[in-house]
């Protein structure tokens, strides 16, 4: 539960610094997640990691990075599809 809360916290983080367009901590924030996710016993919940993959598709638009926005909006959509079907 410890890592799950953590990962709520730091997702929160990075939609802050989205919104305030402080891309480098965005970035940071999407590593220390990654983190996270590894060393979690559960994986984070599918509507968390939905919202994190439109945030870092947010961050490779802006970054100019197309061919990691494409797979990151790839993954994100196949999770909000699993998440209404369910």
């Amino acid at each position: 539960m410890h890592a799950r809360l953590d990962t709520q916290e730091w997702v929160v983080r990075l939609q802050v610094a989205c919104e305030l367009e402080l891309w480098q901590e965005a970035f940071r924030s999407v590593e220390d997640i990654q983190g996270l996710s590894a060393i979690g016993k559960k994986p984070p919940k599918p509507q968390l990691m939905a919202l994190y993959y439109a945030k870092l598709t947010q961050i490779f638009t802006v970054s100019e990075a197309h061919l990691y926005n494409g797979c990151a909006a790839v993954v994100g959509q196949a999770l909000a599809a699993a998440r209404c079907s369910v």
